[in-house]
């Protein structure tokens, strides 16, 4: 069974980014943990590429801001 984890994401990198740390520490390792920033500004990507992983992170960035 694979196990995925999504993270949205928007204004609060440093928030994002933790919430992605912790995810890898869990007892259960998921086998991908997926960032969506949702229209926010894109340094996140480079904040994620510098964690440690031992995980696949994959980012997607949506152009525009989604009106939940």
């Amino acid at each position: 069974m694979k196990l995925s984890v999504i993270v949205p994401a928007y204004a609060r990198h440093p928030l994002t980014v933790r919430a992605v740390e912790e995810t890898m520490k869990s007892t259960r390792v998921p086998d991908e943990i997926i960032v969506v920033n949702d229209g926010g500004d894109p340094s996140l990507r480079d904040m994620l590429y510098a964690l440690p992983r031992n995980t696949n992170v994959t980012y997607a960035r949506v152009e525009e801001d989604i009106l939940w």
